[in-house]
């Protein structure tokens, strides 16, 4: 590791941490806020986590409902791959949302999630 790639890899941390406990303490703006801020300015701290932790803040604020297409190409466009937890986190955002086509997209995509790891 570098210690830029280290640097990276604290701040994306710590910015978690943040996100986290925004969401937590039912703050869902403030989280949504600082990863756009993040997303802007820090990209190098945006990975899977983040894009988990932004997806739950997303739906306390009831943002989650029909925007699962959207959201999947946001993550295509910054070279994330979702994992088994981010998709079950909008999965299940998407069913408290009344979301069904979101959260079928959602199964789908964790079904084949889970034969690649096979």
């Amino acid at each position: 590791h570098s210690a830029v790639q280290y640097g990276w890899e604290v701040g994306a941390w710590a910015y978690g941490k943040m996100m986290d406990s925004f969401v937590r303490g039912g703050e869902h703006s403030k989280a949504v806020r600082l990863w756009h801020h993040c997303r802007e300015h820090k990209p190098q701290v945006i990975g899977v986590k983040s894009w988990t932790i932004y997806i739950r803040a997303l739906a306390g604020l009831g943002k989650i409902g029909g925007q699962v297409d959207l959201l999947l190409e946001q993550l295509k466009a910054d070279g994330i791959v979702p994992d088994s937890l981010l998709l079950k986190t909008l999965h299940n955002a998407c069913v408290d949302a009344g979301d069904e086509a979101g959260a079928c997209v959602c199964r789908r995509l964790h079904r084949l999630l889970q034969k690649e790891a096979v």
